[in-house]
């Protein structure tokens, strides 16, 4: 707290995003494994078809994730301070 009366808030830790990234590489997997596991040609058709579609949907979860990685750091680092007023009685639900 500074003298005066204000609080300093900080930004939380900007984790990795574990989840969004297992997510990412298993989207990028699924088509690939399944074709190569494949013992007949629609198994092969379905494990095209699936990479055709889920690879560039996990490229884009996982840009995704590091654009919004990357855009709270910089918040973190050059957001502006700001002073805020509460408008409502802390009672009032």
């Amino acid at each position: 707290m500074t003298d005066s009366g204000f609080v300093e808030v900080r930004g939380v830790g900007r984790g990795r995003n574990v989840g969004w990234r297992v997510l990412s590489v298993l989207l990028v997997a699924v088509g690939p494994v399944v074709a190569a596991l494949a013992d007949g040609t629609s198994q092969l058709v379905l494990g095209g078809v699936l990479a055709i579609v889920l690879v560039p949907t996990g490229i884009g979860l996982w840009r995704g994730t590091t654009r919004a990685k990357r855009r709270l750091l910089r918040l973190d680092e050059v957001g502006l301070p700001a002073t805020a007023a509460i408008l409502t009685p802390a009672n009032w639900v």
